[in-house]
C-alpha cells in the first residue's frame, strides 16, 4: 500500500514539473546516450589501433598501450568534457530563464 502511495506522490510531482526542467531532463538523457555511443565507437577504434600498431611496430603491448592512452586523451576525453560543460551551461541558462519567468 505504501508503494502505491509513493508512486501516486511521485506521479503528482512529475506532473508539477515546468517545461524547462522537462526539456533539460530529456536533453540530458539524449546527450548521455550520444556520449555513450561516441565513447563506445572511440573505444572500439582505440582497441583496433593498438592491435594494428603492435603488428606494425612489433613493440611490447604495454608500451604501445601507454602511448595510445596518452595520445587518445586529447581526442576522446577532452572533447567529451567540453561537451559536458557546454551542456551544463545550456541547462543552467534554461533554469535561470525559467526562474526569471516565474518571478515576473
Amino acid at each position: 500500500m505504501d508503494e502505491l502511495n509513493n508512486e501516486i506522490i511521485s506521479e503528482e510531482k512529475i506532473k508539477k514539473w515546468n517545461k524547462p526542467l522537462l526539456i533539460l531532463s530529456i536533453l540530458t538523457y539524449l546527450v548521455s546516450l550520444i556520449t555513450l555511443f561516441a565513447f563506445a565507437v572511440n573505444l572500439i577504434d582505440f582497441i583496433s589501433q593498438i592491435i594494428s600498431l603492435k603488428e606494425q611496430m612489433g613493440g611490447t603491448l604495454e608500451g604501445i598501450t601507454f602511448y595510445m592512452i596518452v595520445s587518445s586523451l586529447s581526442s576522446i576525453v577532452l572533447p567529451n568534457l567540453a561537451f559536458s560543460v557546454i551542456l551544463l551551461g545550456v541547462g543552467t541558462l534554461i533554469l535561470i530563464k525559467a526562474k526569471i519567468k516565474q518571478s515576473l
